[in-house]
Order: structure tokens, then sequence, then C-alpha cells
């Protein structure tokens, strides 16, 4: 992974900045780059003074705000078109859409902003719920953009406070990133078995 950062960044001192905006805008879009160890390099190379760090930290912002705003917007259009062509997948998507958007309507903000920071490796599939559950888009704008201030800014200060050690820091940020999957995992497992349980409880009573 590291020498895949190594090349790309490559091009980025040849084709400026835009690159790297187009890369996040993807990633946000669910190709799968790794745009936070990118940003992190690039923070590292403004750290050497190739870029300007306030520059770089608003255009790097920018472009993930404009990510999401995409991949929001193309979900909201495309999502309801795609389940209509497969009549299966629409009965089990749809009651799920529906639970997804009372959630949203009481958890929505805090989830958009925390898939931005620090879980961003999900961020993607908050952008795809959010939009087919029919979510406020400014309230979800106004999340992305405070979850993406504090990922740029984060990133961007790791590579320039630790320019001359930012291999061993990637490989850390990479591993707590897996490591931050797993246990939003477990969390997300732990509360529908919960929930199960209430609701078996409930019928129960009931019964």
């Amino acid at each position: 992974m590291i020498d895949l950062i190594i090349l790309l960044v490559e091009y980025l001192r040849q084709h400026s900045l835009w690159l790297l905006g187009i890369l996040i805008v993807l990633q946000n879009n669910g190709v799968p780059f790794n745009s936070s160890i990118m940003v992190m390099t690039t923070g590292v190379l403004a750290y050497y003074g190739e870029f300007s760090l306030p520059i770089l930290w608003v255009s790097v912002w920018l472009s993930a705000v404009l990510g999401d705003s995409t991949s929001f917007w193309l979900w909201r259009k495309a999502g309801p078109a795609l389940i209509e062509r497969f009549p299966r997948l629409k009965a089990r998507v749809d009651p799920a859409l529906e639970t997804t958007e009372r959630y949203q309507n009481r958890y929505g903000q805090m989830t958009v902003f925390l898939s931005r920071f620090p879980f961003s490796a999900i961020g993607t599939f908050v952008n795809i719920f959010a939009a087919m559950s029919k979510y406020n888009f400014p309230a979800f704008l106004a999340s992305v953009a405070l979850g993406q201030l504090l990922w740029a800014s984060f990133y961007l200060a790791l590579g320039y406070w630790f320019g001359d050690y930012w291999e061993q820091v990637s490989e850390v940020i990479n591993n707590t990133g897996r490591l931050g999957i797993l246990l939003l995992a477990l969390i997300i497992v732990m509360y529908f078995i919960a929930r199960h349980m209430k609701m078996q409880k409930a019928g129960g009573r009931k019964g």
C-alpha cells in the first residue's frame, strides 16, 4: 500500500492538487483509494515545503465535501430506479429503508458526522442509506462539512507534524482503521441483538 501511495504522490507532484481532489471525490463515491494515507502524505510534502499547507487544507476539505455531496445525489436519483429493476431486492430493501428513515430522523446528523471522522471507512455506505431514505440534504451537508473538516485537519496535521516518520505513522493509521471498523461492526451487531431480544420479550408479555 505504501508503494502505491508513493507512486500516486509522484503524480501529485507533477499534476498538482487537482489529482488529489479527484481521488478523494472518487473514494467518497465508492472507489477504494486510501485517501486518508494520501492526505497524510501530502501533509508530509507540506512539511518539506512542496505544498502550501493552508491551500492544501482547503483543497482536501472541499474535495471531501464535494465527493460526499455527489455520492448523496447519485444515490438519491439513481438508487430507487436501480432497486425497481429487481423486485426481490426491492421487497427486502423497502422495509430496511423505512427503518433507516426513522433512525436517520433521530440520529442522522451524528451518524453522518461520525462516518466522516473517525469511522470514515463506512462513509460511502452512510451516504447511500442517507440518500435512499430521503434524509434532509442541508442537515446531511452540515454534518459532512464539519466531519470532513476534522478529517482533513487530523490527517494533514499528522503528516505535517510527523513528517520524518510518516511511514511508521501510516502503518499505525492503517491498523487503527481496521480495528475501528471491527469495533463499529461489533457495536452494530450488539445493538440489533439487544433490539431483537427486547422485541421478543415484549412479544412474550403480550402473549
